[in-house]
């Protein structure tokens, strides 16, 4: 953290100073707002300066050289003999600095010229004409400058290169760079927010984060554990803008950190008559807003900032002013009633608790959920009714904090004996999702029961009938639950529908049902959007994230990312924790059926992360996709460690993946060579599959299984499973286990550019591979050639995945059988031949004679030469 950080983000900048420097330019000037990173480029570029043949110089305007005639360029004038006039002392200075370089072109870097007294001003401006000299100046934009340094651009004499804030895929990159490792994307998204891109605050609150242990790297990735703190330095830097305020601009200030944006007429209402004089010093911006002009603090830094000097009675004050003028000005906006409640809580002023509570149920729709509890709070204290105090539970489960709801729940259970069978049936769904949430499958079934056996309101056991559809999906039995929800379909209304839909998109997906579940999807989408502020369980995210991965299983990939990508930036600006760890697991799953390893990796990480800071339930959600990537990454320690973790904290009710879990264990026993021992766990998530009617998955497991040498066993199965499953992936990879089984090359050719069209590179990659060895073995070179190349193309884009169908040259491939490609890779992995023998059920005689074999079919001596000969793409 306390070296200097590498330069990201300026390659165009860089690219331009360059050349300059080359052209036999006069000069730049690079301006941008304080910390943007002016500085560090020019810092780049006289280095780079160095490199072509310059003599670097340097001069640095302050504040305090500049009561001082020719401050900044005291150091380089010992030699200089005072002269008459002005003219003539700039010449000698001139002179002086360009004979620095000797026989080499001077690149004289003048940091902050908007510093420079008039004098050096004018010397600058004669240097800019100076002949085998490089003027490099830095100017902050916000401030005023000296004339003469004005024209050097207005004259047209150097060109100015102004400098944007970073962007925040350049804060992604430059974090990932520092803290040597992927950083969470919400945690990426919010120092980009609170930097606002400016690399000197970021720096700063990165350190801050690092050292308070906030920000910490939880297994390959770097997340954030609390409120992001700023650093005292930071703040010094911060308060440093704000000096020489008077006191009408400061409390302008001060409204503007509790109510931003504030419209200007508010402002004005509230004596802010300084706005003009705020904006010219860059303190606050404003913009249009519909037909408003609103107006905020220029940095989100500021408001943190000015908020921390506020004492409590300040705060009080300020609160209430603000709500006193919203309430005068007239409130329109749709956000001004929540706005309004958080004033009046925070200004102790008197309210309504039933509008208190309706802008409580506002806050939870919007994520703002601490907020939504003190509203919630604040309303039950004044009038402890059923829906307030029900509300309090739900968002103390959104938080996770599912004791706390647990002891909420109990003490409402008495007040709803005597209330009716609405509030019966809220209490007791809203108990079964909290046990579920907290992995306690005993006293949710419990739960479930008791419900069952008290409510009679055909709604309601409507509602408990798709909490049971829900619990036969999440143990595994999918077609009973498509079998049990697909008739609360046509009658359920409201949030029954929405929760039926929530079920029936998943179930639906699985069984293959592409068209159902979207139209599921659309449906629950829809209800969810009429009775969103009444509905907690069966968050959206869970309904599109199934219908994203109804997509991806149909092979719909750029549908289901561009849905997915586009959710998830919506649940970064929610702050919605649980979405983004939804959608971060189906991105992953998205990208591992493209063969995008290292991209799946990264989203994969991101989402068990997440999923362990939220309950059991969303950590088996996660946990598979983490799983498959190490081991298709070909780390297999890494995805046994995750599938441990699984297997310790999964209850048996949670059962829904275990034909993808058990699929995911096939892959590490691929990872560590065990090929035997992996088609038995395919073939067994196959069948857990075909029992629990996961069409899908069924068709995924067979494919791996005909990619693994089983073609001829699974073909007729996956062809019927072809004509079951909607969207293209099923029938391409019938497709393939077909042309694998009969060795057609023109086959697998047509599979892999299938394949290739819909987006599935890992599996075109490998099929390509597999003509390539079929063309070498029928006598086709040439084809077999041309075979290979587009294989390599194919697999160079599945970056980081390691298949044994991409691991192993094609040319050894062609002249090995099955079984000895299977001793091969054994045996070059550092496996005794006793232990090979042991593991394939074979004699130590009958392997020692097998690799004989193939040692000279390979032209090998030794095990070195065997694990050359299999290395592949």
């Amino acid at each position: 953290m306390d070296v200097a950080w590498p330069l990201v983000g300026r390659t165009a900048h860089l690219d331009r100073l360059r050349a300059l420097l080359r052209a036999g330019a006069p000069g730049v000037v690079l301006a941008g707002a304080a910390g943007v990173g002016k500085t560090r480029l020019a810092d780049e570029c006289l280095t780079m300066a160095k490199h072509l043949g310059f003599a670097p110089v340097r001069a640095s305007a302050t504040q305090a050289a500049a009561s001082l005639p020719l401050g900044a360029f005291a150091p380089l004038l010992s030699d200089i003999v005072p002269g008459v006039d002005r003219t003539e002392i700039l010449w000698q200075v001139s002179r002086a600095i360009a004979a620095r370089g000797e026989d080499k072109p001077v690149a004289l870097f003048v940091d902050d010229v908007h510093l420079l007294d008039d004098v050096s001003a004018a010397l600058v401006h004669q240097l800019v004409r100076e002949p085998r000299l490089f003027l490099l100046a830095t100017l902050r934009s916000e401030e005023p400058a000296p004339d003469a340094v004005l024209a050097i651009w207005k004259d047209g004499l150097a060109p100015r290169l102004d400098l944007e804030p970073l962007t925040e895929t350049d804060v992604d990159e430059l974090l990932s760079r520092v803290l040597g490792g992927s950083v969470d994307r919400s945690a990426v998204r919010l120092f980009w927010a609170r930097s606002t891109g400016n690399a000197l605050f970021l720096r700063e609150l990165v350190r801050a984060a690092v050292e308070t242990g906030c920000l910490r790297g939880d297994d390959g990735l770097w997340r954030l554990h609390g409120p992001l703190p700023a650093s005292a330095r930071l703040l010094e830097l911060i308060e440093a803008r704000l000096a020489g305020l008077d006191p009408s601009q400061r409390e302008t200030l001060q409204l503007l950190a509790f109510g931003q944006p504030l419209g200007v007429e508010m402002l004005q209402h509230l004596g802010g008559s300084t706005l003009e004089a705020l904006e010219g010093r860059g303190l606050i911006m404003s913009e249009r807003d519909g037909r408003r002009l609103a107006v905020r603090l220029a940095h989100p830094l500021y408001a943190e900032l000015l908020r921390g000097r506020l004492t409590p009675l300040r705060t009080r004050a300020l609160s209430r002013a603000l709500a006193d003028a919203l309430e005068t000005t007239g409130h329109r906006r749709r956000d001004d009633g929540l706005r309004l409640a958080t004033w009046r809580l925070e200004g102790g002023g008197d309210f309504q608790a039933a509008t208190i509570l309706d802008e409580a149920r506002r806050a939870r729709v919007l994520f703002e959920l601490e907020l939504a509890e003190r509203l919630a709070r604040a309303a039950i204290e004044a009038d402890p009714t059923f829906d307030g105090r029900m509300l309090l539970a739900e968002l103390l489960i959104m938080q996770g904090r599912y004791d706390e709801a647990d002891q909420a729940l109990a003490a409402l259970a008495a007040a709803a004996k005597d209330g009716d069978d609405t509030q019966r049936t809220a209490l007791a769904l809203t108990r079964i999702y909290n046990s579920g949430l907290a992995g306690r499958p005993a006293k949710t079934m419990t739960a479930l029961l008791e419900a069952e056996a008290e409510i009679t309101d055909p709604r309601g056991r409507d509602q408990l009938a798709i909490v049971r559809a829900g619990f036969a999906f999440i143990g595994g039995f999918t077609q009973v639950a498509a079998d049990l929800v697909e008739p609360l379909l046509s009658r359920a209304t409201g949030p029954a529908l929405a929760m039926a839909c929530a079920t029936a998109v998943q179930a639906f997906g699985l069984q293959g049902r592409l068209g159902d579940a979207l139209l599921a999807a659309d449906r629950g989408l829809a209800a969810h959007k009429t009775e969103g502020a009444t509905l907690l369980m069966w968050h959206p995210s869970f309904t599109l994230m199934g219908a994203v991965r109804a997509r991806i299983w149909a092979g719909e990939l750029t549908e289901a990312e561009a849905i997915a990508m586009t959710a998830y930036e919506e649940a970064l600006g929610q702050e919605s924790v649980e979405a983004q760890g939804y959608y971060s697991s189906v991105i992953a799953q998205g990208r591992l059926v493209r063969g995008d390893v290292t991209a799946a990796l990264r989203w994969a990480q991101q989402g068990v992360t997440i999923a362990r800071g939220l309950s059991r339930f969303y950590f088996a959600r996660a946990a598979q996709q983490l799983i498959e990537a190490w081991a298709l990454a070909g780390e297999p320690d890494e995805a046994a460690g995750v599938l441990a973790e699984l297997e310790a904290t999964t209850e048996e009710l949670f059962k829904w993946e275990a034909a993808e879990v058990e699929r995911a264990r096939g892959w590490i026993a691929v990872a560590r060579n065990e090929m035997a021992e992996a088609r038995q766990l395919l073939a067994q998530s196959a069948a857990i599959a075909a029992r629990s009617g996961d069409h899908v998955l069924e068709s995924a497991a067979l494919h791996d299984l005909a990619r693994f040498g089983r073609a001829a066993d699974v073909t007729h199965r996956l062809a019927e499973l072809g004509a079951i499953i909607e969207g293209p992936l099923a029938p391409v990879r019938a497709a393939h286990a077909a042309a694998l089984a009969e060795n057609d090359p023109l086959r697998l050719e047509e599979a892999a550019a299938a394949f290739e069209t819909n987006g599935v590179i890992l599996f075109a990659a490998e099929a390509m591979a597999e003509a390539a060895v079929a063309w070498r073995r029928t006598g086709a070179p040439r084809k077999a050639v041309a075979a290979e190349q587009r294989a390599s193309g194919l697999a160079a884009r599945c970056e980081g995945a390691r298949t044994p169908g991409l691991m192993t040259t094609i040319a050894t491939r062609a002249v090995l059988s099955a079984r000895e490609l299977e001793i091969a890779r054994l045996a070059a992995s550092g496996i005794a031949n006793k232990d090979i023998a042991a593991r394939l059920c074979l004699s130590v005689h009958t392997i020692e004679n097998r690799l004989h074999t193939v040692y000279e079919k390979l032209g090998v001596s030794g095990r070195a030469g065997l694990r050359r000969s299999l290395d592949g793409h």
